[in-house]
Formats: structure tokens, sequence, C-alpha cells
């Protein structure tokens, strides 16, 4: 029996894309806190809610399908609510990205 078939199915990409994500969240959390912004925290929200989506995609490879994969979606749909909430916060401040 193949030892990735006993877990279940999942994509290699997918656990990559996690990979990737847990990396590149890192950097971003990195910069955004040196930036010193108002609405940090919504701006990391957002990120969490992306990585949580993947973190699910991966999962629902392995077990309770339905539910992981319902779990995704709402996070996607969670981050795109905080990054829209993020950006009117940092247009309301008056900041620019030419600041």
């Amino acid at each position: 029996m193949d030892p990735i078939n006993a877990w279940g199915t999942f994509q290699h990409n997918e656990v990559a894309n996690l990979i990737f994500g847990i990396i590149a969240a890192l950097i971003v959390v990195s910069i955004l806190m040196r930036a010193n912004l108002p609405s940090f925290h919504l701006a990391f929200v957002g990120f969490f809610f992306v990585l949580s989506a993947n973190f699910f995609t991966v999962i629902e490879g392995i077990f309770w399908q339905e539910g992981f994969n319902f779990l995704e979606h709402l996070s996607y749909a969670l981050a795109g609510l905080s990054f829209t909430y993020s950006s009117w916060k940092f247009s309301r401040a008056g900041l620019s990205p030419d600041r």
C-alpha cells in the first residue's frame, strides 16, 4: 500500500503552496511591523485567513473533505473582507503607497 494514499489524497503543489505561504507571511509580517502602519492588525488578520485557507486545502485531502472545503472557502471570504476593510481604513487615514 502506498503510504501517501493511506493518509488520503492531496496534491504536492498544495503542500508547497502552504510552505511558501508560511514563508511569505513571515516576510510580510516583519515588513508590516517595521512600517508601523496604524491598521497593521487588520492586514495581519487577512494574511492569517489566506494561510489558514491553504492549510484547510491540504487537510481536506486527508479527511472530512466537505467540512474543510467549507472552511477553506470561508477563510478566503474572510480574508477578502479583512483586506477590503483594511484598505478602507488606510484610505480614510490618508495613507498612500507613495509616502
